[in-house]
């Protein structure tokens, strides 16, 4: 389950237990404005239920593979997780910032998963640093 006090909601931060982040330790999960609508909807149709959320991981994870059986489609909750840190990293999120959302022990690791998206920010930084040079010029 995800457990998140329901006073706690206003912090922008869903804390996970260890059991969830591979035993670990516990994690943070960070929401942005629309998480937040959602969770508040979920607060107000459920206002006696104990947790924001009332969904734990079996449950989702069940929902999602069924809906791929369904759909034919060769896909994981994981998947999420890699798109999302593809995105950032696509987006020109420092390698250093995704691997801290993503708890990675180290960048390292997160190069590893990333390496072939890591090099394409590379041209694009290059371009970054001839639009500085060209700007500083004028």
């Amino acid at each position: 389950m995800i457990k998140m006090p329901l006073e706690r909601l206003e912090d922008k931060v869903i804390v996970l237990d260890s059991y969830i982040v591979k035993g670990r330790f516990q994690a943070a999960l960070y929401m942005n404005e629309k998480c937040i609508d959602i969770l508040e909807r979920i607060r107000e149709e459920n206002p006696k239920g104990k947790y924001a959320f009332p969904y734990n991981y079996d449950y989702i994870h069940n929902r999602y593979d069924t809906a791929c059986k369904k759909a034919k489609l060769h896909s994981t909750t994981h998947d999420w997780r890699r798109s999302a840190d593809a995105w950032l990293l696509q987006e020109g999120v420092s390698i250093y910032h995704v691997s801290r959302f993503l708890r990675h022990s180290s960048t390292k690791v997160t190069e590893q998963h990333y390496a072939d998206i890591v090099k394409e920010n590379y041209s694009s930084l290059s371009d970054q640093i001839e639009n500085i040079l060209l700007l500083g010029c004028h």
